[in-house]
């Protein structure tokens, strides 16, 4: 399994991207669960977990990513 990570420093956000290879195809995402205040797990239609959206990511991974650029 690959795993591709997106940062957005502006809105505090970090996304795991578990299907990289199809994460472009339109509708992959068709069920999203509130895991916690700031985590959101995305499911494809086949109920396999496809990404992992985290809101507020400074506080919620305190720390466990840093920026490289």
């Amino acid at each position: 399994m690959r795993l591709q990570i997106e940062q957005d420093s502006d809105n505090d956000q970090v996304y795991l991207c578990l299907a990289p290879d199809v994460s472009h195809e339109r509708g992959l995402v068709t069920k999203t669960i509130r895991a916690t205040e700031d985590v959101f797990l995305d499911f494809d239609s086949e109920g396999r977990l496809v990404g992992i959206d985290i809101l507020n990511a400074s506080r919620v991974l305190a720390g466990s990513f840093r920026s490289t650029g």
